[in-house]
């Protein structure tokens, strides 16, 4: 047979493709490998090419899919992303495919299980004696008959107790092909509840609209959003179709995970993070892919998943930052979720309780779909408010004394607490009382953090680690101080004032990998507690027993020159206020602030985001701010400090743009990071179609010049700031 030419595109930070020859027919987005320079390479079929203009042609070395395992609206969303978002295609194309796939590999449709063998079936309490646990154990089995490993995993099944019912001949390993399990895909139709008059209406009206829309369900904290969004994924599951659930964040998936098991069956959710071990997170994405399971829950990459017979996709906390990848190739997830939809002709569901302000916008011009929620469910009241002024206090670790007696009043009467801080590690700055040395990260422009256990110096921005010294670097006095309050100081404080009372401190560094793949991110206790946490704790959890939200530092953001500050203020203080009073319960929030009577923690204390969102759209419009301009950043970054600046300043000029068309360029926030000096260039228009023609005209410019050999630059479209 005659040779074949394949434009192929491969993982790199290139925006070139290659022609490679082969005698075989490959579908466009088929997984190829290829050689390339030194090395063999998994690259992405693009296009047959009918004739190519390429003197030597090299063949493909292994066609690893004959048939593309992507449909044909993800190979349109891969290109359409990269031209939005001015990203190297087959950087696109590998994020489409798990790590396990990236590497050339094939995932099998069989797992592994472990079934009850006719002896095990047979066996009785008496014959394990005091082997107490392994009875239990095989009485899941006797009901279950055969667990996989999440099976095992989810009944709390050791590797121990599994292995001795095993050499027993209780227990045997098999292998199933995923269509021959047996599965728990039964609805629960007792676990939904009765949706009130103000959910029921909101659910008939998403229900009875036209396929491709997309809606805002912009709900307080506690309206019972979720709650609408679990009876529309009935009506499409109940239809054959699929869903995707996005968060924002790894710790959210547990407890949701939990709750759609209980409604949908054990076996018909899928959960995908970067958290998950690559074979997990292959079999995930095969489980969806094939259409075996019908739920996928994910963060920010998951939008990427190619569906059997997708129908549904929901955006849950849809304003959050974390949706917006800031390395690598930059895409907003929510944004991607919305082009999607539209794509393949079926609705998005966005939620929040503070929605963006892009979202609002674009109800505003008729382009979403608003619903509102004014109301929580049961009831339940909305918590109040007190500004606690903090000059003429005297602060124990970051706290009152009056904030002290307040939380001791909430545990007296057996309720939880919470405390709200969003600066991780023991003191986020140490200071030499003698000639006034701070430790700095040699990597970045930014003071090092100390942590106490280990006890250890961090940047957290590269993650460099240093042992905490003894005495001052520079002049070698033992004069070292603390200075601010970080989570672990507050978590040692607190558990040394309230001595009976269990402190918990909930961040990432307490956490671990662990406890965010598991359910366990949250406690189940309903006995007083204290919980210590960052923002991880400030959306999406339902504490039921928690009563008094005290915040330590409502000032963050109040002053600062980021246009978008006191948008992300005003949704992190109302999203962990709304942690409180969630049931029948009364909440109390206590924000303690130097500037009490400033009137943005007024209009935060009355608890309505909408009127805060509206006046903030208000000034951004006087401002010609987003998002009623559009705005893209040009980034910067060499080992060679005067380079970013020169490059931008060469690009500005080249652009030729009127004064109000661009900002910089100028450093950025933290100018050296991980050794790379970074500057910045935001080019803005209230015309969406201008501003890609010039981000099009510096991609030109980049391709033709010698700039990669010493400066890389990258495009960031609607950028965070």
């Amino acid at each position: 047979m005659e040779n074949l030419y394949y434009e192929v595109a491969l993982p790199l930070p290139l925006r070139n493709s290659f022609t490679y020859s082969s005698n075989i027919k490959i579908s466009n987005g088929s997984r190829v490998q290829v050689p390339f320079r030194n090395r063999e390479i998994v690259g992405y079929v693009l296009k047959k090419q009918s004739s190519p203009n390429v003197k030597s042609i090299k063949p493909i070395t292994k066609v690893l899919d004959r048939n593309s395992l992507i449909d044909k609206p993800s190979y349109d969303l891969i290109h359409w992303i990269a031209n939005y978002y001015k990203a190297p295609i087959g950087e696109i194309f590998k994020s489409y495919f798990p790590p396990f796939l990236r590497k050339g590999k094939e995932i099998k449709d069989s797992i592994e299980v472990y079934a009850i063998t006719n002896l095990g079936k047979l066996a009785s309490k008496e014959s394990f004696g005091r082997a107490k646990k392994q009875f239990e154990a095989l009485e899941v089995f006797q009901q279950k008959l055969e667990l996989s490993r999440p099976g095992l995993k989810a009944n709390k099944i050791s590797k121990a107790i599994l292995d001795a019912l095993i050499s027993k001949g209780y227990l045997e390993k098999k292998s199933r092909n995923r269509n021959e399990l047996k599965t728990n895909k039964e609805l629960n139709s007792e676990a939904f509840f009765e949706l009130n008059d103000e959910q029921n209406k909101i659910y008939k009206s998403i229900k009875n609209s036209s396929a491709n829309l997309t809606h805002l369900i912009f709900g307080v904290t506690g309206s019972g959003k979720t709650e609408i969004y679990f009876h529309l994924i009935r009506d499409f599951i109940e239809k054959g179709k699929q869903v995707l659930i996005l968060v924002p964040e790894i710790g959210l998936t547990p407890n949701l995970k939990a709750e759609i098991e209980r409604r949908f069956g054990e076996d018909n959710v899928a959960l995908l993070h970067s958290e998950m071990s690559e074979k997990d997170r292959a079999h995930a994405w095969n489980d969806i892919n094939k259409g075996f399971k019908s739920i996928l829950i994910g963060t920010r990459s998951a939008i990427f998943t190619p569906f059997k017979d997708l129908g549904l996709i929901v955006v849950d906390e849809e304003h959050d930052s974390s949706y917006k990848q800031i390395d690598g190739f930059r895409y907003s997830a929510r944004d991607v979720a919305v082009y999607r939809a539209n794509l393949e002709k079926i609705p998005v569901i966005m939620c929040s309780a503070t929605p963006s302000l892009e979202s609002l916008k674009n109800c505003q011009d008729k382009k979403y779909c608003l619903h509102k929620l004014t109301r929580r469910v049961k009831d339940a009241r909305q918590p109040k408010f007190e500004i606690s002024d903090l000059r003429s206090s005297e602060l124990k670790s970051g706290l009152t004394e009056y904030s002290l007696n307040e939380i001791s009043k909430e545990l007296s009467k057996g309720n939880q607490v919470l405390v709200f801080l969003n600066k991780k590690g023991y003191a986020p700055m140490v200071f030499c009382n003698k000639c006034g040395w701070t430790p700095e990260c040699s990597n970045c422009d930014v003071s090092m953090v100390y942590h106490i256990n280990p006890k250890r110096l961090v940047c957290h921005h590269c993650g460099t680690k240093h042992p905490m010294p003894v005495a001052c670097l520079n002049c070698n006095e033992e004069s070292l101080e603390f200075f601010h309050t970080g989570t672990e100081k507050l978590e040692e404080f607190l558990k040394e004032y309230f001595k009976n009372t269990s402190v918990i401190r909930v961040d990432r560094e307490a956490l671990g990998k662990e406890q965010l793949r598991s359910n366990s991110v949250l406690p189940d206790s309903k006995e007083p507690l204290i919980l210590v946490g960052t923002q991880i704790l400030a959306k999406g959890h339902h504490m039921p027993n928690l009563t008094l939200v005290v915040v330590v530092d409502a000032d963050s953001g109040l002053f600062s020159v980021d246009h978008k500050a006191s948008e992300r203020l005003a949704q992190l203080l109302i999203q962990v206020s709304g942690r409180a009073g969630r049931e029948d319960k009364e909440g109390r929030v206590i924000l303690q602030s130097f500037v009490p009577e400033h009137p943005f923690l007024e209009k935060i204390s009355s608890f309505d985001y909408d009127r805060i969102a509206n006046e903030i759209l208000e000034e951004r419009q006087t401002s010609k701010l987003p998002p009623f301009v559009y705005q893209i950043n040009i980034h910067a970054e060499s080992l060679k400090r005067p380079l970013p600046e020169k490059v931008l300043m060469e690009i500005s000029r080249s652009l030729n743009l009127n004064d109000d068309e661009f900002i910089g360029p100028k450093p950025e926030l933290i100018e050296k990071r991980k050794n790379y000096f970074r500057w910045v260039l935001t080019l803005k228009s209230e015309n969406r179609k201008k501003i890609h023609a010039l981000a099009n005209q510096v991609i030109k410019m980049i391709d033709q010049s010698d700039y990669s050999k010493n400066v890389r630059v990258g495009i960031d479209v609607d950028p965070l700031n």
